[in-house]
């Protein structure tokens, strides 16, 4: 079963220790989001040319980056190509309807994320269709669901109206630790008892979402690669 750690926010120190631990929690692939632009190309390169030890002992990783809703999408538009084509995976983050509607139909965007007091305003039913027509997955930062504060009574109503209007659809939901360190990792146990709380079924999440994931990656993966010319266009050797 292909199990994909989709958000991990690392310092340099902490990459092979992290690795280690996540295949001891039968994790198969991470997505590691790097704040530190000298490091993502560091660790950018090392994937490209297959130097990370992990890679070899049938663990993989792959670079993400999370564009910020700036409230001016042209803005975000001028990043987007930047990042696509250094970034396995891509998110929106979405505050406002507007970001919401171009984020859901953008080819270039894989996932979009919300802040989860906001999350049943933005994502109704038109949204789900959209998302689920241009193959987006949501993704929910677990950190936010079961970290104790005033406001979780108020998530959860907000997150579970949501989650119905997304399983209508059928859009892939992805659950992100954030961890910055081994203390912040969500393993098994947790993550399924997060998906009975929020009364999610897990083959619907481990069979369709985590399946669509690792495809994606896969397709993205190629995309990157010296190859690929266009969508649908690649270099073949005489």
């Amino acid at each position: 079963m292909q199990l994909i750690e989709t958000c991990l926010e690392l310092a340099e120190s902490d990459l092979d220790h992290i690795i280690f631990l996540l295949k001891s929690l039968k994790f198969t692939s991470a997505i590691i989001e790097l704040k530190n632009d000298l490091f993502f190309q560091k660790v950018s390169e090392l994937i490209s040319n297959g130097n990370i030890s992990s890679l070899n002992e049938n663990f993989k990783l792959y670079l993400r980056k999370t564009l910020q809703d700036q409230g001016e999408k042209h803005h975000n538009k001028k990043n987007i190509d930047f990042w696509r084509n250094k970034c396995h995976f891509l998110v929106q983050k979405c505050d406002s309807p507007e970001m919401t509607k171009w984020a859901s139909q953008d080819q270039r965007i894989d996932a979009l994320t919300f802040d989860l007091l906001l999350i049943h305003q933005l994502l109704d039913l038109s949204t789900a269709r959209m998302m689920y027509e241009n193959e987006k997955f949501l993704e929910i930062p677990v950190s936010k669901i079961i970290q104790p504060k005033r406001n979780l009574i108020k998530i959860s109503r907000n997150l579970l109206k949501s989650l119905k209007r997304v399983n209508i659809k059928e859009v892939p939901i992805i659950f992100s630790s954030f961890a910055s360190s081994h203390y912040d990792l969500i393993g098994m146990h947790e993550l399924k008892g997060i998906l009975s709380f929020l009364d999610i079924d897990h083959e619907y999440y481990f069979d369709l979402s985590q399946i669509k994931l690792n495809t994606r990656l896969n397709r993205n993966q190629k995309r990157l690669g010296p190859d690929f010319i266009a969508p649908g266009i690649i270099r073949i050797e005489k």
